[in-house]
């Protein structure tokens, strides 16, 4: 049958320009697609939150009047994928993978292609206005989505235009990632939840930027990394190394030390204390 389907969502004035700390404050009231704009928004700081948020408005309205009474669940799922990714032309963005633009909800919206944590995320956001219980899965290296009904689960492949996933192709995306090394086993296909899936759309963007030296950006990101997990002790010292090369020397001390501190065995602790002596000795001497 069809399910109850949810209301569309209704906004404050001003809520959706909320900050991404503010937003992930409480787990309860964490609304992942105004955080995930938050996310955007250093990179767009002119995005019509609003605007996105009334366009995942529109694209449940549109699935569901896709949708028939009587509905099964599975015949839910296909009328969805069918709507996003056949009408509005939803896809995985093999072409440019890496691209940040993949990995920020506005220009998915603007541009209909990403990668599988933002795909993921939209169908998600999609899905749940519509009335469908729809959850995240991250798999080893990828990312989908579950529909968990009272009497099935339906995975789902946002990034290969909803492909369904039976557990025999979940393995070969595995093996396809990582040369049959790993097995599929139940724990990869839990449900993660709102701040695992915001941290993996987050680690995305850390690799890219930290790969291309791109400080700023790169500080963006583990400030919202460490306000998702204020004791993610790697953010805190990757942070603490970027703001040395940023030349926030005060910042960078500070970090590294909160990181000793923690983890005062670690085996890259006295390379730290060297980057610490240096920072103390460069603030010292700036003008």
């Amino acid at each position: 049958m069809l399910m109850a389907a949810t209301s569309l969502s209704t906004h404050v004035a001003g809520g959706a320009e909320r900050s991404f700390a503010d937003i992930v404050q409480d787990d309860e009231d964490l609304d992942l697609a105004r955080a995930a704009l938050a996310v955007a928004r250093d990179e767009y700081p002119s995005l019509d939150a609003q605007g996105c948020l009334d366009e995942l408005d529109a694209l449940a309205r549109a699935a569901r009047a896709r949708m028939e009474p009587g509905m099964a669940l599975r015949e839910q799922v296909v009328a969805l994928n069918t709507y996003l990714f056949q009408e509005c032309g939803f896809r995985g963005n093999l072409e440019e993978y890496y691209d940040p633009q993949n990995s920020h909800l506005n220009k998915v919206l603007e541009r209909r292609v990403g990668i599988p944590i933002t795909l993921s995320l939209l169908y998600i956001e999609v899905a749940q206005r519509i009335g469908l219980p729809v959850v995240g899965v991250g798999l080893p290296g990828h990312f989908v989505v579950k529909v968990a009904g009272a009497d099935e689960e339906i995975l789902v492949d946002p990034f290969y235009k909803g492909q369904l996933l039976d557990r025999a192709e979940c393995q070969k995306r595995l093996d396809a990632i990582y040369g049959g090394k790993v097995v599929l086993t139940e724990q990869f296909l839990r449900a993660v939840s709102k701040r695992e899936l915001l941290s993996r759309l987050l680690y995305n963007l850390k690799r890219i930027h930290m790969r291309s030296g791109d400080h700023p950006r790169a500080l963006a990101v583990l400030d919202k990394l460490l306000a998702l997990h204020p004791h993610a002790f790697e953010d805190i010292r990757d942070r603490g190394l970027v703001r040395y090369k940023a030349g926030q020397y005060g910042g960078a001390m500070e970090d590294l030390r909160l990181y000793i501190d923690f983890l005062p065995t670690a085996e890259d602790v006295p390379k730290l204390k060297h980057t610490i002596l240096l920072c103390a000795r460069l603030s010292a001497v700036r003008p």
